[in-house]
């Protein structure tokens, strides 16, 4: 069950060589008008800008103790590796629903 754990945060860390595309692509949502004051614009443009964060501290502390732990720990930190794509998988599926996938969008605000 390690090496399930361990592959998932290897492909969890390939993902890391995608996210400079969509850091680039995200200034692009704040171009219409009122997008600036959408907090669900904000929501997903955070979850883009912070997503190596807990991808990173989960696959490499992971890989830390791959040897020495039990396979409840490593998942625990396959966990942790994970949810920065499930909060950005989160924060488009709630622009889609409550927007219409518009990024001008007010209503939370």
């Amino acid at each position: 069950m390690k090496r399930v754990y361990l592959t998932l945060c290897f492909l969890l860390g390939a993902s890391l060589l995608l996210w400079p595309i969509g850091l680039v692509l995200m200034f692009f949502m704040f171009d219409a008008p009122g997008s600036e004051s959408s907090t669900l614009t904000l929501f997903l443009a955070a979850t883009i800008l912070f997503y190596p964060i807990p991808v990173v501290y989960g696959a490499v502390m992971a890989w830390k103790n791959r040897t020495s732990s039990a396979p409840s720990v490593i998942a625990r930190y396959t966990a942790i590796a994970m949810s920065g794509p499930l909060l950005l998988f989160f924060a488009i599926l709630l622009l889609d629903v409550i927007c219409g996938g518009q990024f001008a969008c007010n209503v939370l605000t």
